[in-house]
C-alpha cells in the first residue's frame, strides 16, 4: 500500500509542486480566481500576477482557473488509479496478485 502511495505522489508530482506551501498559494490562487470571475475584487495574489503579466485580472483569473482545472483532471486520474491499486491488493490472494495490483498504478 505504501508503494502504491509513493507511486501515486510521484505522478502528481509531475503536474504540481509537492511542497506544502505552494500548494496552499495555489488553493488560494484558484479561491481568488473564482471570486473574480464572480465579480469580485478581493484577489490579491491574481492582481499581482497580471500586472507582473502585463494581462487583465480576469485574464489572469482564466488562466488559474484553467491550469487548477487541469490539474483536478489529473488529479481524479491518479487517484482513481491509486485506489484501484489499492482494491486489487487488498482483493489479492497470492504475491503475484499484489505484484500485478501494484503495477495498476
Amino acid at each position: 500500500m505504501a508503494e502504491i502511495d509513493r507511486h501515486a505522489e510521484n505522478l502528481r508530482a509531475a503536474y504540481v509542486t509537492v511542497t506544502p506551501g505552494q500548494a496552499l498559494v495555489y488553493e488560494q490562487k484558484r479561491r481568488e480566481a473564482e471570486a473574480v470571475m464572480s465579480g469580485g475584487t478581493d484577489a490579491p495574489h491574481i492582481a499581482a500576477e497580471a500586472e507582473m503579466n502585463g494581462i487583465s485580472i480576469e485574464e489572469q483569473a482564466r488562466a488559474v482557473i484553467a491550469a487548477s482545472d487541469k490539474w483536478r483532471a489529473a488529479s481524479v486520474a491518479i487517484e482513481t488509479r491509486r485506489l484501484s491499486a489499492k482494491a486489487a491488493v487488498r482483493a489479492a490472494t497470492n504475491p503475484a496478485d499484489i505484484e500485478a495490483a501494484t503495477a495498476l498504478i
